[in-house]
């Protein structure tokens, strides 16, 4: 038995490694099998009237002093921008046509991690303040952020970060001095 290690062990690394490359595959295979465009939308009421927010989310320029995922802002054109994220991504924005009333409509992308999106903000007066739509449709261009996005919901808690640091840049920025 002694003098028979290196055969099973042999026999281990091939059991091992089949497995292992029936994983990669079954992940790539399933990988391909989730949907390249996701949709996603969330809706908040914030307590402000409707052109405060209008004016607020129409003005990218201030957008880095109140969502938490941004360090910056940088003009790029008429209608356009680039965001720098604060670990270092950077994505390019510009207005979409047409442009709904009262709201905006972005296209965002993303070279770097492979994706590009449409996101439509429409806002509409309720009794309560304005009521915030958010509906973003992303195309994840490779495999990987494809596979991010469904397993780790990552459109979906990017609206709902969004629409919580809206809520909170708002508030920031009616308070009296």
């Amino acid at each position: 038995m002694r003098g028979n290690w290196p055969a099973r062990l042999f026999g281990l690394l091939l059991v091992v490694g089949s497995v292992g490359t029936l994983l990669l595959v079954a992940m790539v295979a399933g990988a391909r099998l989730l949907p390249q465009v996701v949709t996603t939308s969330a809706v908040v009421t914030v307590a402000y009237p409707l052109d405060v927010v209008q004016r607020f989310v129409a003005n990218p320029g201030n957008a880095a002093a109140w969502r938490k995922d941004l360090q910056s802002v940088e003009p790029r054109g008429p209608g356009a921008w680039e965001e720098l994220g604060t670990h270092g991504e950077r994505t390019a924005v510009s207005l979409h046509q047409p442009q709904p009333e009262p709201g905006l409509a972005l296209r965002l992308r993303d070279d770097a991690h492979g994706w590009e999106a449409t996101r439509e903000i429409r806002l509409e007066a309720t009794p309560a303040g304005t009521r915030v739509n958010v509906t973003q449709t992303t195309l994840h261009l490779h495999l990987i952020p494809r596979f991010a996005a469904v397993a780790l919901r990552g459109d979906e808690d990017t609206l709902k970060r969004w629409l919580l640091d809206l809520d909170a840049g708002l508030a920031a920025s009616t308070r009296a001095p």
